[in-house]
């Protein structure tokens, strides 16, 4: 396992199994027609706020939607592995380093997440199984968050030194 993370413990414990990938497979066109907007819509949202903007303005915009996006393809993907955690631990690793505040670091995802529960509202609207499409999606964006936020905690509990891109008064819970 990549680290100290247990991959298929972290999996079981959220619930993600067959059935979340099923769920998925039957969501994930609806989101591959529109992930790119939801991208965007993500990145109009964090720079609205003049904390986003102090961290994103030394970073290409451009390379890092393309991240996001390949990202977000990935979880939904459900094809987890040693690959998948590194990189959504090095997203934690990289947030930490840049002193990203883990409320900014939550919001931005909250946005996300009720965008996408939002995009299967409108397209699942007449499934049967529209609630367990959403427990899927929530128990996805739950791990993927889990393992950025992990990162954070051990990255702080090891006392690694972080590079000072926001004034440290600005990094305050909401």
């Amino acid at each position: 396992m990549t680290g100290q993370i247990d991959l298929k413990k972290r999996l079981r414990l959220l619930g993600i199994d067959g059935e979340t990938k099923r769920y998925m497979d039957r969501f994930r066109p609806s989101l591959l027609k529109c992930i790119d907007s939801k991208v965007s819509a993500f990145y109009q949202h964090l720079l609205s706020f003049d904390e986003a903007r102090r961290v994103l303005a030394p970073i290409n915009l451009d390379t890092l939607y393309v991240r996001q996006r390949n990202h977000w393809v990935q979880l939904f993907s459900c094809a987890f592995d040693e690959k998948f955690v590194r990189s959504a631990t090095y997203v934690g690793d990289v947030h930490y380093k840049h002193r990203v505040a883990p409320y900014l670091y939550i919001s931005g995802y909250n946005f996300f997440k009720c965008s996408l529960v939002r995009l299967a509202c409108a397209n699942h609207a007449e499934d049967k199984d529209l609630a367990d499409i959403i427990v899927a999606i929530t128990r996805l964006t739950s791990f993927d968050m889990d393992l950025a936020l992990s990162a954070y905690a051990r990255d702080s509990w090891a006392g690694k030194s972080v590079k000072s891109a926001v004034n440290p008064k600005t990094v305050v819970a909401i």
